[in-house]
This record gives structure tokens, C-alpha cells and sequence, in this order.
């Protein structure tokens, strides 16, 4: 049997360049000549936006990677979803898709038609379709989609909040890179690597409601920077800081049998000392968890805590869990992050 992690070097959204390296290869100035273009390179949202028509903003993302299972058609479905995670984080709705695969000599081009399979049959689950794509001869497998969606004005969610007081939820656990470290050890156990499947291949679909809902006031899904990283996006944008209850955060089961072990990516190290001058000092197991790199990880949002019985009342009906980690307030100096 063919294992994709055999030819990789990192798979999922840890093979994301690093937020530091991210800042320094985006200094360029924007030449965008198209005055409808409401965002760029330096926005850091999960989407590009621009105006559609008088009520709508036409959503744009693109993402891939190298694969972090073994399984061409699971590899497909976590690349199709952690693509369109971008456009549900917005408020949006996506539309339609290009795909991208790199694929190496090597590799019968059988198990190709495996990753675009996975992918189209998610795409069909979420009512969108794969259009078109591009493909390319290349030493690692790299698979992803081109995204592009709609979003109503007044339901478009940004990496920004105009209000300070809010409090914080997730909507899946954490510990998806920790788990994906040790399928490529060859260590995962099959009870952990249901539990993997399980949690990775849940839809962030619920971004699509959370938009119409004017108590949520910023919104980003958890990827390849961590939980802690993305959260501080947010902060920085918004000027605001942030107190974080670690006993709250959802954390897959079984990830202590592993961080024994001394299983965990070569990403999250990174993601934390780019960080650590806004959290502090942070004990192993706690920074495994908090900068743990995600694929289809949950999504991120930020609830005005003057509407949060909207809040509930929407939680109450809804399929999705729903996890309280923590609060956010407004700042007078430098960006902080406390982690009780």
C-alpha cells in the first residue's frame, strides 16, 4: 500500500510559512488598480473580498497543501474542507472551486483520481461545484482548492472587532497536528485515528449561519498558526487583549498518550516563540496545545457580550458544539494574551 506521508516533509497546514516570514514577504506595495477590491495582502482575512453588487461582497480564497494521511480520498476531503473553511469563516457561501494537485513521477496517477474524488464528493455534500483545475508534475503531492463565495454585506465576518467586551468560543477540539505527527511516525493508534477522522472531517458550515447572527463580531477559523496565533490576529487588528481559561479549551482524547511521547509538529515551536512576547512563559504541554498547527480546525469567534443571550438562544437550536474559553477587553497599551 502507498503511503502519501512517505513523500513528505510536512503535511496539512503545517507546511504554512511562518507568520514572521509571512510579514517580510508581504511588504510589497499593493498595485491592485480595482477600486471594488476590499482587501489585500496585508488584511490577513481568511478571504479576499470585494464588491459584488449593492448587497453582496464576492469571496476569493485558495489553499493547499502537502498531505497529512496516508489515504488519497481522506487526503482529498480534509484538503476540500479546509479550503472552503474560508469562505464559512467570512459569513459566506461558496460557490464554486478550481483544484490544484502536484503529483510526483513516482506516484501511479491512479491514486490522484483518489485525492480528486475525496474532494468532489465533498464539494457535492456542501452544494458546490469543482470546476476546473490545474495540474503539475512536482517531487511532494500537493492538493487544494480555489474557493470562490458570496456573502451579504451585513454578514461578512473579519479578523477585526469594533467591540471590545466579548467573550471567545471554538467550535472543535484541539490536537489535530499532535495526531497527524504520529500518523507520520506510523505510531496513531486506530481508536485515536477514528477519533482523528471524526473531528477533521466535520464542515465549518455553521460560519454560514453565524454570519446572519449580529452578536458575532469577529470570526476566523483555527489553521496552520495555532489557536493561540489566530486569536492573536484577531487581538492585534482589534487593539484588544485577552484572557484565555486553559481548563476550558477542548482537547481530543488520547492527546496526553502522545505528548508523553514526545509526539508533536515541527510547526508549533515556531508559532510560539513568534508569540511569546504576548503570552509569556508557557509550560510543554500547554504550548503543544495552544500552538498546535490545525487542518479544518474550528472556527474562531468573538461574541459581544451584550447580545450573548442571542448567542445562547442560537447555540440552544443548533447541531454544532459550541466551547467558552474565554473573554477579550479593550487595551490602552500593548497586545496581551493571559493564559489562566
Amino acid at each position: 500500500m502507498i503511503k502519501l506521508t512517505n513523500y513528505t516533509d510536512k503535511g496539512g497546514c503545517g507546511c504554512k510559512i511562518d507568520k514572521d516570514s509571512l510579514s517580510k514577504l508581504l511588504t510589497f506595495k499593493n498595485n491592485s488598480i480595482d477600486s471594488n477590491i476590499d482587501s489585500n495582502y496585508l488584511s490577513m482575512d481568511d478571504c479576499a473580498v470585494s464588491e459584488f453588487d449593492k448587497q453582496n461582497y464576492l469571496l476569493s480564497t485558495l489553499d493547499f497543501f502537502s498531505p497529512l494521511v496516508d489515504e488519497p480520498y481522506l487526503y482529498g476531503q480534509i484538503s476540500a474542507l479546509n479550503a472552503v473553511s474560508d469562505i464559512y469563516a467570512m459569513g459566506g457561501k461558496p460557490l464554486q472551486a478550481l483544484s490544484i494537485l502536484g503529483w510526483p513521477k513516482e506516484l501511479p496517477i491512479e491514486e490522484a483520481k483518489g485525492v480528486l474524488e475525496g474532494a468532489s464528493d465533498i464539494a457535492y455534500e456542501l452544494n458546490f461545484s469543482i470546476s476546473g483545475g490545474h495540474s503539475i508534475i512536482n517531487p511532494q503531492p500537493i492538493f487544494g482548492l480555489s474557493i470562490t463565495g458570496s456573502v451579504l454585506k451585513q454578514n461578512a465576518k473579519r479578523l477585526h472587532s469594533i467591540e471590545s467586551n466579548c467573550q471567545i468560543y471554538i467550535t472543535k477540539p484541539i490536537g489535530i497536528g499532535i495526531l497527524s505527527s504520529a500518523i507520520k511516525r506510523g505510531i496513531l493508534d486506530n481508536d485515536s485515528f477514528l477519533e482523528f477522522k471524526n473531528i477533521i472531517l466535520q464542515s465549518n458550515e455553521v460560519g454560514y449561519k453565524l454570519g446572519k447572527l449580529g452578536c458575532v463580531k469577529a470570526m476566523t477559523d483555527i489553521s496552520g498558526f495555532g489557536l493561540i496565533g489566530h486569536l492573536i490576529n484577531i487581538c492585534k487588528r482589534s487593539n484588544i487583549n485577552a484572557v484565555i481559561n486553559y481548563r476550558n479549551i477542548p482537547i481530543i482524547k488520547n492527546i496526553e498518550d502522545y505528548l508523553i511521547k514526545g509526539i508533536s509538529t515541527s510547526v508549533t515551536e515556531t508559532n510560539y516563540q513568534k508569540s511569546k512576547f504576548i503570552v509569556g512563559d508557557l509550560e510543554t504541554k500547554k504550548k503543544n496545545i495552544l500552538f498546535d498547527p490545525q487542518t479544518n480546525g474550528g472556527l474562531l469567534l468573538l461574541v459581544e457580550n451584550k447580545k450573548i443571550k442571542e448567542f445562547k438562544t442560537f447555540v440552544e437550536i443548533s447541531e454544532t458544539e459550541f466551547f467558552h474559553i474565554g473573554e477579550t477587553h479593550k487595551t490602552q497599551s500593548e497586545i496581551n494574551i493571559n493564559i489562566l
